[in-house]
């Protein structure tokens, strides 16, 4: 749709858009804003494959998501890619009854990711 189907002329959006551009500028100097924000990016695979698992962890435990592991352990655990137990309880969020209940079906599980991502 064009601004013409809208009944707007072009010295009217250029109005609109002038005072935009000011209401903007008025709420970053308002709020101490130096830059725009960086326009967020996709999670990596990893941290999605993560995610997945986490929930399908909860369901069949029937707790809430949040209960398995944090968005922050989660990200960690995409950080450092841990590939045994040792390195999994190296993890910042996963203490010993974590390692115990669940430490080998995620070393599993992210094992299994490595291989289905790596390159043929």
């Amino acid at each position: 749709m064009t601004a013409t189907q809208n009944n707007f002329s072009p010295s009217t959006l250029d109005e609109i858009q002038l005072e935009v551009a000011f209401a903007v500028a008025e709420i970053f100097d308002r709020h101490k804003i130096k830059t725009l924000p960086e326009p967020s990016m996709p999670p990596p695979p990893r941290e999605l494959f993560l995610k997945e698992w986490r929930h399908a962890r909860a369901k069949v435990e029937g707790v809430r998501h949040y209960r398995i592991f944090s968005n922050r352990t989660l990200k960690a655990l995409a950080a450092r890619d841990p590939k045994s137990i040792a390195e999994l309880a190296e993890v910042s969020g996963i203490g010993p009854k974590k390692l115990e209940t669940m430490g080998h079906s995620l070393v599993d599980a992210l094992t299994n990711f490595r291989t289905m991502t790596q390159p043929s």
